[in-house]
């Protein structure tokens, strides 16, 4: 979903392309649905691409190699970053950039002993990096729309940073994919729950109770919030993943499309 409520993305699998080898790769495409009323929608294929969506800049984002604003269907280029979030008015940015063993940014080639920082800024503060080493597993950041709020997470602790100087981090917090922060400051993400749940054997199809063909059982993925000073997440969700936090603007516009939608509904019967 953008930020502003304009449009929501769906990524969706079209089938899958046998290789060489005998496997095959799924072949994707974004569904782009604006939410003014009349607007066309738009098909995007992105083939095997693997990549990811974000709502972030004021906008919906594909995240591949390069930034794509798939609203406004432009590329995003905020050199040195590689990869960026930033708020709605594009003004606060932060994101990660490649540094060399001295701590310079890296333009070319990519050296063996360099690494990647997360840092904010345009351009950005290199002296005081909020994560000093982004390589580890698992790392995932955001920065709400109104730009107040950083949060990142590093394997087994999560962060809040306010106005880009008081940090505070809770351990022991276990998130799964990205990240969403609020413009209050409340963090969401993808979490076990402690629940065990039901699988069919695509890992995707799942139930919190017993069903026919859902004959496996593995931990329950849900979506869980934690609150601005608070030093332990609530789960919100028994099931979900990849939670994101809707402006006061994007959450009016989905439930007046959602409000159209029942009452064609509701005509058509």
């Amino acid at each position: 979903m953008s930020q502003t409520g304009t449009a929501m993305v769906l990524m969706r699998k079209q089938g899958t392309q046998k290789l060489n080898n005998g496997f095959g790769t799924p072949i994707m495409d974004l569904q782009i649905i604006p939410l003014k009323k009349g607007a066309e929608q738009r098909i995007l294929p992105i083939g095997s691409k693997f990549g990811s969506l974000a709502a972030s800049c004021g906008s919906a984002l594909f995240l591949y190699r390069t930034t794509r604003d798939l609203v406004n269907g432009e590329d995003l280029d905020l050199k040195p970053y590689f990869d960026f979030r930033c708020s709605s008015n594009r003004r606060e940015v932060v994101g990660e950039v490649e540094l060399d063993s001295h701590g310079a940014v890296v333009s070319g080639l990519i050296p063996a002993d360099s690494h990647s920082a997360l840092v904010s800024g345009l351009p950005p503060n290199l002296e005081k990096p909020w994560v000093g080493n982004t390589g580890t597993e698992g790392f995932a950041y955001d920065t709400s729309p109104n730009g107040k709020y950083l949060a990142y997470y590093m394997p087994k602790e999560l962060c809040l940073v306010e106005k880009q100087a008081t940090k505070s981090c809770v351990p022991k917090i276990d998130a799964l994919d990205q990240i969403s922060v609020s413009d209050s400051g409340d963090i969401f993400f993808t979490t076990h729950t402690g629940a065990t749940c039901n699988y069919k054997k695509d890992s995707f199809h799942v139930s919190l109770v017993p069903r026919p063909g859902y004959d496996s059982r593995g931990p329950c993925v849900g979506v869980a919030v934690l609150q601005k000073g608070k030093r332990s997440p609530d789960i919100v969700e028994p099931l979900g993943w990849f939670p994101q936090w809707l402006t006061p603007r994007a959450a009016s516009t989905l439930m007046a499309r959602r409000t159209r939608s029942i009452s064609k509904f509701s005509e058509r019967k």
